[in-house]
């Protein structure tokens, strides 16, 4: 991973990304694996949910914007 993206990770985070080196998921068991595992999508889901919230109210936002325009060209 770049050192740039690395930086703008919280120590949390970090951890997480080291714990996925090769070296680090060989020595993991079964069960170790399954709980990094849902580690990683707790992570993904946190951020892809902040995604989609301000992606949501950006084209909430614009959909007034939008009605605006079609009603003032005397469409429906």
């Amino acid at each position: 991973m770049n050192k740039s993206l690395l930086a703008v990770l919280n120590d949390g985070e970090r951890l997480l990304v080291g714990q996925t080196g090769r070296a680090e998921l060989a020595a993991l068991d079964e069960d170790a694996a399954i709980e990094l595992e849902a580690r990683i999508r707790r992570a993904r889901n946190k951020y892809v949910g902040q995604y989609r919230r301000a992606a949501s109210a950006a084209v909430a936002s614009m959909a007034g914007v939008a009605r605006r325009g079609r009603r003032t060209r005397g469409r429906p």
